[in-house]
């Protein structure tokens, strides 16, 4: 998002923002199903 506005992409910041906040959302919930995973795995 920051490169959208500093390269006036007004109309790019919103999708830029939703995707960012997408793949944090992606990267928890893989972090945790491999935590999880890994905890059971080791008898946790």
């Amino acid at each position: 998002a920051a490169m959208a506005v500093a390269k006036g992409w007004t109309r790019l910041v919103l999708p830029a923002l939703l995707v960012g906040i997408w793949g944090y959302v992606i990267g928890t919930f893989l972090g945790v199903l491999v935590g999880r995973s890994i905890a059971e795995w080791l008898g946790s």
